[in-house]
C-alpha cells in the first residue's frame, strides 16, 4: 500500500490513507479516505461525530512522471454531537467544488510562466478549459 508519507510529499494531502491504487484508462487512481484518527466537525473540531455516509469524488493531481494521477476520495458526510452540525469533512488539498488538487493548481501557474495555456494543457492531460480556469480562480 501507499503509507502516508508519500501521499503528504507527493501531493500534499495530509490525515488521509490509500486504501488502494490502480492504473486505469492510463491513468493511476489512488482510493483514499481520511484517516479515522483525523476525523472531526469542520466547524467546531469535536472528535465527537457519528458518519452519517458518504459519497466519492474524484481529484485529478500532479503527475507521477507523465502519468496522470486521479485521487478517487471517500467523502464521509459527518453528524457532530458537540455542535448539532451535519456537513461533509473538509477537504483541504482541493478547494470548493473543484475538480484538481491545489497542488495542480500550482504546477499549472509554474507552467504557464513558460509555456501557453494549449501546451500545459497538452502536457498534463488536462482541457484546456480546466487550465484557464485554474488561472482564473482566487
Amino acid at each position: 500500500m501507499i503509507n502516508s508519507s508519500f501521499l503528504f510529499f507527493s501531493f500534499g494531502i495530509e490525515g488521509f490513507q490509500c486504501n488502494s491504487y490502480s492504473y486505469k484508462d492510463s491513468k493511476i487512481v489512488l482510493n483514499i479516505q481520511k484517516r479515522s484518527d483525523k476525523m472531526c466537525c469542520s466547524l467546531c473540531r469535536s472528535k465527537h461525530i457519528v458518519r452519517n455516509g458518504h459519497v466519492w469524488r474524484d481529484f485529478k493531481s500532479v503527475p507521477i512522471g507523465h502519468t496522470p494521477v486521479l485521487l478517487h476520495t471517500k467523502i464521509y458526510r459527518i453528524k457532530c454531537k458537540a455542535c448539532g452540525c451535519d456537513l461533509q469533512e473538509n477537504i483541504h488539498f482541493a478547494y470548493g467544488k473543484r475538480t484538481y488538487t491545489a497542488r495542480l493548481e500550482n504546477l499549472v501557474m509554474d507552467l504557464l510562466k513558460i509555456a501557453t495555456i494549449k501546451s500545459v494543457a497538452e502536457y498534463l492531460h488536462l482541457t484546456w478549459d480546466t487550465v484557464k480556469i485554474s488561472t482564473s480562480a482566487d
